[in-house]
């Protein structure tokens, strides 16, 4: 089990939130949707969550935009995740 599995990822600043589906040493694998394929990322470039919502409200603070803004977008991509 993935240890705080959701995340922001990006360089500079944040760029999305996606979800942890695998860890090798600094290197993240993550999924930017559900049924995304995954990408790999320098874990220097990732922020860690416990929850979903906690990753939303994070990206949402940081881009200025609602938290509903950002849920709805968080679960078109995540669909079977609560919010």
């Amino acid at each position: 089990k993935i240890e705080n599995p959701w995340c922001l990822y990006g360089i500079i600043s944040w760029w999305g939130f996606s979800k942890v589906v695998e860890e090798q040493r600094n290197i993240l694998f993550i999924k930017y949707s559900e049924k995304g394929e995954w990408h790999a990322w320098d874990s220097d470039y990732v922020k860690r969550f416990v929850s979903l919502k906690e990753a939303v409200k994070e990206y949402a603070r940081h881009k200025g935009w609602s938290f509903a803004k950002v849920k709805e977008k968080a679960l078109e991509d995540f669909p079977s995740e609560n919010i």
